[in-house]
């Protein structure tokens, strides 16, 4: 069976360091999309060793569409315990968005959040959750 395929479109949050686990090396992008209402989400789209490039030349804060496949297994020593990943393929850059380079001496600067994000819980208004 192949692989659903998947994208979204947002604002380019924060591209994070490489991390290696095992053997296993991977990055993260994070990407803020409109959420329900008025909020925004931040999702996390982990791109594999094989991927990882596409990274190399996107900036915080530029307007992208990113395209992932969805995965999900159960954990063999902690059976009733699901995974969820967003795995990343592909980036098109959708502009110039006003990204920065946030270098800084070799470290990385990260934006502030917006200040419109809300941060109370969720109500009971017709499904919404906070999990």
């Amino acid at each position: 069976m192949e692989q659903q395929k998947f994208s979204v479109t947002g604002t380019i949050y924060r591209v994070l360091n490489p991390e290696t686990r095992g053997t296993y090396t991977s990055r993260k992008l994070v990407l803020e999309i409109p959420g329900f209402k008025d909020r925004t989400e931040l999702v996390c789209i982990e791109f594999g060793s094989r991927k990882m490039d596409v990274l190399d030349n996107v900036r915080e804060g530029e307007q992208a569409t990113v395209h992932f496949e969805l995965t999900g297994r159960e954990s063999p020593s902690n059976p009733g315990r699901f995974f969820t990943n967003l795995s990343g393929w592909r980036i098109e850059r959708n502009g110039n968005g006003g990204g920065q380079d946030r270098h800084n001496g070799g470290g990385r600067q990260y934006p502030k959040p917006q200040q419109n994000r809300k941060t109370e819980p969720a109500t009971d208004d017709g499904g919404e959750y906070d999990f």
